[in-house]
């Protein structure tokens, strides 16, 4: 029987990348998965948005990685040879109500550091393929919000 200094239990996107990150220390790393293939359980279904952290509470940890790992897809996808697209995010408002919920996302988005943002009015914002009715007042314009392809970024050089 062949030991190995790590074994790596489940070999979902989070697995893959814990193995990943634990070669880099010159360890033997096992990945463990009990499918027939990694990334086929939730990473399959993900929705593959890469949050850009305009929702997390400001000062926490979150917020925080999640400014970070935002900003470091770019290279992460170049390196492994996934495709990655920055989309963006329009959020729209319909009522005050709303409107208060969007200027509260907006300003903890500027807190959190996420770069970009910007508080749009009147039809700015309409133009960028996102629907936003004849009916909306105000939207908020995130361009770091993205998409990527977590099955091929978990199948990358594991």
């Amino acid at each position: 029987m062949k030991s190995v200094d790590v074994a790596v239990i489940g070999g979902g996107i989070l697995g893959c990348f814990a193995a990943r990150n634990l070669m880099r220390w010159n360890l033997s790393v096992v990945l463990i998965e009990k499918e027939l293939d990694i990334c086929t359980g939730i990473t399959r279904a993900n929705s593959a948005i890469v949050y850009a952290g305009y929702d997390n509470k400001t000062g926490s940890r979150k917020a925080e990685l999640t400014v970070r790992g935002n900003a470091s897809f770019d290279d992460l996808c170049r390196e492994l040879e996934v495709p990655f697209s920055r989309c963006g995010s329009l959020l729209v408002t319909y009522d005050k109500e709303s409107l208060a919920q969007l200027r509260r996302k907006w300003e903890q988005g500027i807190r959190n550091g996420v770069p970009g943002l910007e508080l749009l009015t009147g039809g700015r914002g309409r133009g960028n393929g996102a629907y936003a009715g004849t009916g909306c007042g105000r939207r908020a314009l995130c361009p770091d919000h993205r998409n990527g392809e977590p099955l091929a970024i978990g199948h990358c050089r594991l």
